[in-house]
């Protein structure tokens, strides 16, 4: 595990991450939309998020549709924990508002993760500055090599391109890398292992979609948009129903505390 924190570039003062889950309402009442994760990653939110969700498993399990994330960053061992949680429950992540620095981390935990513009922020990961500034010369550089090292595992198995990670290791802790669109676009919405599985078990045509993504633009009432996002409910119906004993298995761990 990297014991070790990426710092906040804002110097206002930071809260830890707050969940909630955000309702709408149709003609059969009113439901869960989406779960919103935001704030400051920091010690102790992995054990909160865990009892945001052993209050209502049920909740979680059915009722959320996607995560909504953002965050100015924080402490990395608990982000990572977190996003185990969200890679176990195969969760569909989106990010229109700011996530930097450990957010990206639990971005890409999700089955499916869709960000826009100008809103992944990435830089080096580094150590509390307390905790860095006691060390000697020799003693930082070999703890900060490792954490490298072991930063770099986690995003080569995510499946983040060699360039962006050296793109990031080159920037400071005070820095920070913004994605642009063909780094969105190289990064990918889905791990390669998933988009492999949906295109065997759902018939998914990956550059059809892309292809077809500016329909989303045209009005509601366009026959061609409306066909478009009667395929997309087909391929979430499809996907969800691949992993939702998986999901159910995990979410069953997670309200019991087993292992």
């Amino acid at each position: 595990m990297i014991l070790c924190a990426f710092g906040v570039l804002s110097p206002v003062r930071s809260w830890a991450l707050d969940f909630k889950y955000v309702y709408s309402t149709d003609l059969n009442g009113s439901h869960i939309e989406r779960l919103v994760i935001s704030g400051t990653i920091q010690r102790g939110d992995y054990s909160r998020f865990l009892s945001f969700i052993r209050r209502d498993p049920k909740a979680f399990f059915i009722g959320v549709s996607y995560i909504d994330l953002s965050s100015p960053g924080g402490d990395l061992a608990e982000a990572l924990k977190i996003g185990e949680v969200l890679k176990g429950t195969f969760a569909d992540i989106i990010t229109d508002k700011p996530c930097i620095s450990a957010c990206f981390f639990m971005f890409l935990s999700g089955a499916t993760h869709v960000a826009g513009l100008n809103v992944l922020g990435v830089h080096r990961p580094y150590f509390d500055p307390v905790y860095f500034s006691e060390l000697t010369p020799p003693q930082a550089e070999a703890q900060h090599n490792r954490l490298l090292a072991q930063s770099r595992k986690f995003l080569e198995a995510n499946s983040v391109p060699q360039y962006l990670i050296e793109a990031m290791f080159t920037k400071s802790s005070n820095e920070v890398y913004w994605l642009n669109l063909e780094d969105i676009d190289r990064l990918g919405e889905r791990p390669a292992w998933y988009e492999e599985l949906i295109i065997a078990r759902c018939n998914w045509d990956k550059r059809r979609d892309k292809a077809n993504r500016y329909l989303l633009d045209r009005p509601e009432t366009d026959p061609d948009r409306r066909r478009y996002v009667a395929e997309l409910r087909q391929l979430g119906a499809c996907s969800g129903e691949i992993v939702f004993d998986e999901r159910r298995r995990f979410i069953t761990r997670l309200s019991t505390g087993a292992k």
